[in-house]
């Protein structure tokens, strides 16, 4: 992906995650959307392209790997990357992301620093 990231969608079911989420990454140069669970992201992936999406892994009704994996089927252009956002530090969890359709992961809680490394790598930090 060449060029900044501009539109960044997060699916995150938990208002301090998504403040964090939502402060850092406008302190990068983002436009951000929140979608509050994974099915309002598939909608929101529908009718928008965005540059990057950080998804919760965990969240109610539809979680992030369900969520991913439908936005996978529905995708018939270009391959948004998808950041699986979650505190699972289990082993196996990253392997798990990436199985349901995820390119990368960030551990929970968020941190400035990771979040402007997986931006240079899946676009570029402004």
């Amino acid at each position: 992906m060449d060029g900044a990231v501009n539109n960044v969608l997060v699916a995150e079911d938990d208002a301090i995650s998504q403040i964090v989420a939502r402060k850092f990454l406008e302190a990068l140069g983002c436009n951000v959307e929140m979608a509050g669970d994974g099915r309002e992201a598939i909608e929101m992936a529908r009718k928008k392209t965005y540059d990057i999406v950080f998804m919760d892994a965990r969240m109610p009704d539809m979680d992030g790997y369900e969520a991913t994996a439908e936005i996978r089927r529905g995708e018939t252009g270009g391959r948004v990357p998808i950041i699986a956002m979650t505190a699972d530090a289990s082993p196996g969890a990253q392997e798990k992301c990436r199985a349901a359709g995820m390119d990368d992961y960030i551990a929970k809680p968020l941190d400035l620093a990771a979040m402007r490394a997986l931006l240079e790598r899946w676009g570029k930090a402004q």
